[in-house]
């Protein structure tokens, strides 16, 4: 990493972490507090006509590549990219993601139990859901695992976790930026899902999840940031009579599109 980047003051982060190359992601942890922490003097392509947005993703999981091919500008929509996977790992350097091989893939809810963060797991919602038929009630308010809109959150909030933890100024005290997350499932609730199909293709339902938080609402509200986080999703694709193994039924499908709310 060049040392240049952080401000002038903000100490390097002494962690041990990989050095990673650079291809178009920022995957190093003290690149990540330099962004939120610098003053726009110290950033040359800070816009000024408006606030940038980080987007922050698991690289690994192919979710750029959805967006790119949803014929979305990457380079003209988000100032920066950030791949917490690995700074996920420079900052747990003895937890179970960096147990892992390099390279190899790792699992939000991985990470999140790491950070202190619980989520809900699919299975834990199907022990609720037993027996309960369109009756079923959520009984706790953890972020639910593979639902577009809650994964989205969980990643802005675990992102944040990880500024707060490591950069040695909080809250951050550069210029607005917006910390966005976005993710894409195939997956919702039990009572959404098709009884002859089973859980693996609950209508074969395609959602979008968004979550994003600006900087400043974190600086005005450091110790219950979380709670202002804004999220959202829309079912972009429904697949009608679609089954993985029969050719004829691929082309099945009925698009619909729908505003995020």
């Amino acid at each position: 990493m060049d040392p240049s980047i952080c401000a002038p003051g903000i100490p390097l982060y002494e962690g041990r972490g990989e050095v990673t190359e650079r291809d178009g992601f920022i995957k190093d942890v003290n690149d990540l507090f330099a962004l939120v922490n610098q003053g726009i003097e110290h950033i040359p392509d800070f816009p000024r006509d408006h606030t940038p947005t980080i987007l922050s993703l698991w690289a690994a999981s192919g979710d750029e590549q959805r967006m790119k091919n949803a014929g979305i500008d990457m380079a003209q929509t988000f100032w920066r990219m950030v791949d917490i996977q690995p700074i996920a790992r420079q900052l747990r350097p003895n937890g179970v993601l960096a147990s892992k091989p390099a390279g190899s893939y790792h699992k939000l809810i991985e990470a999140s139990r790491e950070f202190g963060l619980r989520m809900t797991t699919q299975s834990e919602l199907d022990q609720v859901a037993v027996g309960a038929g369109q009756h079923f009630v959520r009984t706790e308010s953890f972020p639910v695992q593979h639902n577009a809109q809650d994964d989205a959150f969980n990643t802005v909030k675990l992102t944040v976790i990880m500024i707060k933890e490591g950069s040695p100024v909080w809250p951050p005290k550069g210029p607005n930026v917006r910390i966005f997350a976005v993710d894409f499932e195939g997956c919702v609730y039990p009572i959404h899902r098709h009884p002859v199909r089973g859980s693996k293709y609950p209508h074969y339902i395609s959602e979008w999840g968004f979550a994003y938080i600006d900087t400043d609402t974190i600086r005005a509200r450091p110790d219950d940031w979380h709670l202002y986080i804004t999220t959202g999703h829309a079912v972009v694709h429904e697949h009608y009579d679609h089954h993985p193994d029969f050719p004829t039924c691929r082309n099945t499908s009925h698009t619909m599109h729908t505003s995020a709310k």
